[in-house]
């Protein structure tokens, strides 16, 4: 048996194996040695009728026609090509190569394959990522639009609430003062989650700014402590911080980062209890580490913790019992450490085994 003839029957008992496929074998002349596959067969069409025959003859469509002759002409050049179509209503794809047998190219090969279901099936996925681009688009937009009128009246809500204070604090009874300072304190939760929705959208719009200078870290740090500190009666923040570490950082998002971590490590330890804070240079990094004794975090939720709205199984999901957030503050930290050219990590050993916050910033 020839080399030509070997050939074919290897590629004839090949195509009759692929689904959907058909082998072709040509010569110099772009006749066909050979063609076979489950598509002939389908068709209730005896293989035997193609050879001798030209290439493409049952093609009607000319430019294609002539396309495919040319393309497959190529090969005994040393060509390869691949060539997606339609034909009526299915869609094909040719692989065109040229069959080498010692070092010279003796024959074409054309591999088709009717790609219809996968085609349809990623024009629907493309379609549905669309859409889904699309709706996020206009949630960010929305949002980010929400928050800005959010913004104007809370902030005369804060202001006049700071003024009354100021002006008649002394004038105010015990009841009344707690009073005031729950509207004070709520209105500041409430303007630090509109204000990480607003830094979602400048993050998706890549417009969340780090304006660096030159400041103390430890000073920035032990201020954060003290503020915190003061929010909860239930909770000791225990720090743990040098004299001085100067670095270049933009101080308002570096507060924004530790006032997220130890608001986390406040409200998820709902029972009260210590927080532990460290600072610390090693090196060219200066690394800000922050553990509670917490609810935890489960394994499964570790990698998932600095993505956008995620929220751990364990906070909970029933609007009376599960602890409130909008699973935005660890993914806007993550961001503003990544800017800085720094790293954020999270360390637990699971449920009510607690939570270990680790940031890494150079200096």
């Amino acid at each position: 048996m020839h080399n030509a003839e070997r050939a074919n029957e290897r590629y004839r008992l090949l195509a009759r194996h692929i689904p959907n496929a058909a082998v072709a074998l040509f010569d110099t002349n772009l006749n066909y040695l050979m063609m076979d596959g489950s598509l002939v067969h389908e068709r209730g069409i005896d293989p035997k009728v193609y050879e001798g025959t030209p290439l493409a003859h049952t093609i009607t469509d000319a430019p294609l026609r002539n396309m495919m002759r040319k393309k497959c002409a190529g090969v005994f050049d040393g060509e390869s090509h691949y060539i997606q179509f339609q034909w009526e209503e299915a869609v094909f794809a040719w692989d065109i190569a040229p069959v080498y047998d010692q070092g010279s190219v003796y024959m074409g090969m054309l591999f088709v394959r009717d790609i219809t279901e996968d085609f349809r099936t990623r024009q629907e996925m493309e379609r549905l990522l669309k859409q889904a681009e699309e709706a996020l688009r206009i949630r960010d937009n929305f949002l980010s639009v929400a928050a800005h009128e959010l913004k104007t009246p809370l902030t005369s809500v804060i202001g006049f609430a700071q003024l009354l204070k100021h002006r008649a604090w002394g004038n105010l009874s015990e009841a009344d003062q707690k009073v005031l300072q729950v509207v004070l304190h709520q209105s500041d939760k409430l303007s630090a989650m509109i204000d990480a929705v607003l830094d979602v959208s400048r993050i998706s719009q890549g417009r969340l700014d780090i304006r660096r200078q030159d400041c103390d870290l430890a000073a920035l740090v032990s201020t954060m402590c003290t503020q915190m500190q003061i929010t909860t009666e239930h909770h000791t923040i225990q720090c743990d911080i040098p004299k001085r570490l100067p670095c270049s950082i933009d101080q308002k998002r570096i507060e924004q980062v530790v006032r997220n971590l130890l608001s986390n490590a406040i409200k998820y330890m709902p029972d009260g209890g210590l927080v532990s804070l460290s600072l610390n240079r090693v090196a060219d990094e200066a690394i800000l580490t922050v553990t509670d004794h917490g609810i935890g975090i489960p394994a499964e939720a570790l990698e998932h913790l600095f993505e956008q709205y995620y929220r751990a199984e364990n906070v909970g999901t029933n609007v009376n019992t599960a602890i409130s957030g909008l699973g935005v503050g660890l993914y806007v930290s993550s961001e503003i450490v990544k800017q800085h050219g720094g790293t954020i990590t999270a360390l637990s050993d699971g449920r009510y085994r607690g939570a270990t916050f680790i940031v890494r910033l150079p200096v």
